[in-house]
């Protein structure tokens, strides 16, 4: 199923993007769950997303988790928050806790140029509300 596996390519290529830009003003979840929009396009949240990561030792890990379940994870930096935007969601299949900042990183460091910054900013606890903003990569501070 060819339409399939592309549309799930340029989900998680849209998911990054909107990860770059400002994933809460660029996304949404449908209060059901089942429809993630992103930058305008809609998804099936419900659709398995296998995806590669890079693990801790320099490694390649494969993990499989649902559109959702990504979205709502990299939205919601503590796991208690995740939990319950989880229920919320009838997402059956959260992130483990050892693949969350490997989840991240994938995300928000593969979105930017400015890679040491995003991957700092990735595994910050408080991504959502940090006032300084580190993926904005418009603003060079070199002076």
């Amino acid at each position: 199923n060819k339409k399939t596996s592309a549309t799930m390519a340029s989900a998680i290529n849209l998911l990054r993007q909107a990860c770059a830009a400002n994933l809460p003003t660029v996304s949404s979840l449908s209060d059901d769950g089942k429809t993630l929009t992103l930058l305008g396009s809609s998804f099936d949240a419900t659709s398995p997303q296998n995806i590669t990561v890079s693990d801790s030792k320099g490694g390649t890990k494969d993990v499989s988790y649902t559109l959702a379940s990504i979205y709502l994870q990299l939205l919601n930096t503590s796991v208690l928050q995740y939990r319950k935007a989880c229920e919320t969601g009838g997402v059956k299949d959260p992130v483990k806790i050892l693949d969350k900042a490997l989840i991240s990183v994938f995300f928000f460091e593969g979105a930017g140029e400015d890679s040491a910054g995003a991957a700092s900013a990735a595994s910050g606890e408080d991504v959502k509300k940090a006032d300084n903003d580190a993926m904005d990569m418009s603003d060079d501070d070199d002076d």
